[in-house]
């Protein structure tokens, strides 16, 4: 006889580390898709197309931006914003 209070010893399986990063990109490509009924494929096009805009404009400000402290700042955020997500990341 057992008593039902013990249980048999069973390895912990750790759980996926999954970037929270990745989850908020996931969770926005699930959000743009269902309000413009959009397909998944689609959604990445919207995101690559939207991506190339900020890249053009980052390219455009960077020619045309004056020598100050607040326009560097600003250049350097956008670079950093863009390059955060324009690197493909598989889901």
């Amino acid at each position: 006889m057992r008593w039902p209070w013990i249980r048999d010893a069973r390895l912990i399986e750790p759980r996926p580390v999954i970037s929270p990063k990745v989850l908020e990109l996931q969770t926005a490509k699930e959000i743009l898709a269902e309000v413009f009924h959009a397909w998944p494929g689609e959604v990445e096009e919207m995101i690559k197309i939207r991506l190339e805009e900020r890249r053009r404009f980052l390219d455009w400000s960077l020619r045309n931006a004056g020598n100050g402290p607040i326009s560097a700042l600003l250049l350097r955020d956008l670079r950093l914003q863009t390059h955060a997500y324009s690197s493909p990341i598989a889901l």
